[in-house]
């Protein structure tokens, strides 16, 4: 090139132009526009439910409404819950419920929803957890139970609600192949996509009154990881100005494949190494390392499923 400094000049040039272009959009940008909390609780509790998943919401709710009960399996941040929370909405008779460890807490709780007494009228005293069941037992036909986490449901609660004449939505995350959970058919949900939490934020943005910038968007996206209730809350904090970006609630869907990548790359160049050098007990220290590491990969992949998740 004949004339360097020129070019360079006319680089510069280009750059300054494209960061002032840049500044200028996100300066014209529109700003987020956080509601009122009035606003914010009376839109919250009229807005309906997206779950990210209108696929498997239609072949739920059609299940149900043939009369059939019906296990959905998940893995945590899948959308189990809100899947509970929007089949609720379309079910008049429907109560949702999970069990945290209070047998008679539980019992109320279902009770109160099906229109159920949980006092006695003469006494005026709470009932106890046989009688709870007994008016669940004869109160409980023709409503929809949605139990969400089911697998937290002890053998006793599992083998009364198989005696109980109503139909059963379970959600549940690596339940028991035993008894209830065997009982009914199964449908298995996979955790959501970028895509679908974008929507269930943008739905959420929108339901609250807001409007956010897409650099303000992208960033708040990071937040959310999988899950359908953390992109919820992300923008709802983002509404009242609570966001944080050192949030640690989506570390669990954390990408570790460049990790992996990276050690599968060290193991080779040990080898190489080795191979290079000369030094014969280097090159069979790599290769011993790469027949270890394929081979944890094949065991890992012959483990079923609900194992292999947890490693």
């Amino acid at each position: 090139m004949r004339n360097p400094p020129l070019f360079a000049g006319f680089i510069s040039l280009l750059v300054c132009a494209a960061v002032g272009l840049k500044g200028r959009s996100q300066l014209n940008a529109p700003k987020a526009t956080p509601p009122t909390s009035q606003e914010t609780s009376r839109r919250s509790a009229t807005a309906p439910v997206t779950t990210g998943k209108p696929k498997e919401l239609a072949r739920i709710a059609a299940t149900l409404r043939d009369g059939q009960s019906l296990l959905v399996l998940g893995e945590s941040g899948s959308g189990k819950s809100v899947i509970a929370a929007a089949i609720s909405q379309e079910f008049d008779r429907s109560a949702v419920i999970a069990y945290s460890g209070s047998l008679k807490l539980f019992l109320q709780r279902l009770a109160s929803q099906i229109d159920c007494p949980v006092v006695d009228l003469e006494t005026e005293k709470p009932l106890n957890t046989d009688r709870l069941k007994e008016e669940i037992a004869l109160n409980v036909g023709g409503w929809l139970v949605i139990i969400d986490e089911a697998q937290r449901l002890p053998v006793s609660v599992r083998y009364w609600l198989e005696c109980l004449d109503c139909q059963m939505l379970l959600l549940a995350t690596e339940p028991p192949k035993k008894d209830l959970f065997l009982k009914f058919p199964r449908l298995e949900i996979q955790p959501l996509t970028k895509d679908e939490i974008r929507s269930i934020m943008y739905a959420e943005a929108i339901a609250l009154g807001m409007q956010l910038s897409p650099s303000k968007f992208a960033s708040l996206s990071q937040l959310a990881g999988g899950n359908p209730a953390l992109a919820k809350r992300v923008i709802r904090e983002s509404a009242v100005g609570l966001t944080s970006y050192n949030n640690i609630d989506s570390t669990q869907y954390l990408d570790i494949s460049p990790l992996i990548m990276g050690l599968l790359a060290l193991v080779s160049l040990i080898r190489f190494w080795g191979l290079a050098t000369g030094d014969r007990s280097v090159y069979i220290l790599g290769g011993t390392l790469f027949s270890v590491f394929v081979a944890a990969k094949y065991l890992r992949m012959m483990l079923p499923k609900e194992r292999r998740s947890r490693l």
